[in-house]
Formats: structure tokens, C-alpha cells, sequence
């Protein structure tokens, strides 16, 4: 999948090479400038609408296990939005990452993706927020760390950028790749797989995301992997909108 999408990207991109040689070929430079603005619009408009077919419109803000917000946001990927994605608890015992034992579990969103074969897997999207009054992120990370390396014993957290949105933060991702139990219609496969946590950080709490799948293909899965991305890329701080000023008192009163 990777190589046709490496395939597929470079022919895009020696197309839209070849048009901007015939567009741009033989104009002035104020000519040059406006037509290298309109091209940058028609770009931006279309990854725009790239970006909406693939995660929610508006923020999702996550909250902590008593419901009460967290401090980040992010726009979910459409499949863990609405009717496509199931909303796991505690009590259900898939719902937690059994290779992880993370405090702050919140819950855990669960959507059906399709393979190459059309075989239904779920992708589990688990989220966590731990009180900075508990415990550090540092402590945070070296405790799963300890516990990655024992599936992966090359797994280490890296720094994730922050996107581009107002108040986008930056994080740190750690993955493990291994075997494990994916629950399908009562039935459980012990499948290839990958678990990624992402972890974010606001003055008071820390956010756990963690993303797990099998390591199946197919053009679902790559989309969802696409709209994943794009859902990271806009994690950000989710401060409360500023209180409404208070009336100005009426003349003469």
C-alpha cells in the first residue's frame, strides 16, 4: 500500500509540476505572483476539503473520567464519530489496552475497519487523563516505557510537532508492534498489530490518546490512518470562550 501510495503521490506531484510550468511559462512577475496566489488558494481549498472528509468538522473535547473537561481538543476522525464507532467502558474488558496498565482511563471508542479482503477489524481509539496532582509526565512516560519495552524492546517516546490550529500543542508518541487479542462479533483473533500512545500535556492535566490496530491493508485502513493523522495534527489547548461583557449601564442611570 505504501509503495502505490509513494507511486501514486509522485505522479501527482510531477502533474501538478508540469501545469504550473505551462501556467506560469512566459508571464511577468506581477503576473507570476498573482497566479502563484491563486494556485496556493486552490491548493489550500482542497486540502481543506480533504481534511473535512476525513474528521469532524467541529472540536471533540476530552474529558476525564468524572466528565469534567480535560483542557485539550481535537477533531476525531469521522469513523470514531456519530453511529460508525462504539463507546466502551471500564466494565467491558476489551475496552482497556491489556498491555498497559494506565491510570485516568476514561473510555474507549471503537470503529469496524474493512481490509483488503473486506474483513471487518476494530480500531480502538482509548483515552486517558491523569491529574498533575497525582503524578508527573515524566513519571508518566518512564512508567510506560517500562512496560512498552517489554512488547517492544526498541520502543522509546519521540517528540510529535504541534499542527498548525490556534493553541495546538505538541506531544510525545511511543508504539509497540506485537501479536494480540482483536474481539470480533464474540469471536477473538490473535492478530499482528500496533498500538501508538500520544501523550499531551495542559497545566493541570495530562492526556493519554492511544490508537490500536492490526497491521492488516486496504484502502479504508488507509484512509483511516490518513484521517488519524489529521486528527493529531489538530490537538490543541481547549480553553474556555471568554465570559460575555456585561451590558453598559443605560444613559442617565
Amino acid at each position: 500500500m505504501l509503495v502505490r501510495l509513494h507511486i501514486s503521490l509522485a505522479s501527482s506531484g510531477l502533474a501538478v509540476c508540469s501545469a504550473l510550468v505551462l501556467m506560469l511559462g512566459g508571464c511577468g512577475q506581477g503576473e507570476y505572483e498573482s497566479r502563484m496566489g491563486n494556485i496556493g488558494q486552490m491548493m489550500a481549498a482542497r486540502q481543506a476539503a480533504l481534511v473535512n472528509n476525513l474528521v469532524m468538522k467541529e472540536y471533540f473535547p476530552v474529558t476525564d473520567p468524572t466528565n469534567a473537561p480535560s483542557g485539550v481538543k481535537l477533531r476525531l476522525p469521522l469513523k470514531f464519530s456519530g453511529g460508525q464507532a462504539t463507546s466502551l467502558g471500564a466494565d467491558i474488558a476489551r475496552a482497556k489496552l491489556a498491555q498497559f496498565d494506565i491510570p485516568g482511563f476514561c473510555y474507549t471508542l471503537e470503529t469496524m475497519v474493512a481490509d483488503d479482503a473486506g474483513k471487518q477489524l476494530p480500531t480502538t481509539l482509548h483515552l486517558y487523563v491523569v491529574s498533575k496532582k497525582t503524578t508527573t509526565a515524566q513519571q508518566l512516560r518512564d512508567s510506560i516505557k517500562q512496560q512498552a519495552v517489554v512488547v517492544s524492546p526498541e520502543a522509546n517516546w519521540v517528540l510529535v510537532p504541534a499542527g498548525k490550529a490556534p493553541g495546538a500543542l505538541a506531544g510525545n508518541m511511543i508504539a509497540v508492534t506485537g501479536n494480540f487479542d482483536f474481539e470480533m462479533n464474540g469471536t477473538i483473533e490473535n492478530l499482528p498489530g500496533t498500538i501508538r500512545l500520544y501523550m499531551y500535556e495542559t497545566p493541570e492535566n495530562i492526556v493519554i490518546l492511544g490508537f490500536r490496530h492490526d497491521s492488516s491493508t486496504g484502502n479504508e485502513k488507509g484512509k483511516l490512518a490518513l484521517s488519524i493523522a489529521f486528527a493529531l495534527s489538530s490537538v490543541a489547548l481547549d480553553v474556555p470562550a471568554p465570559a460575555p461583557a456585561a451590558a453598559a449601564p443605560a444613559a442617565g442611570s
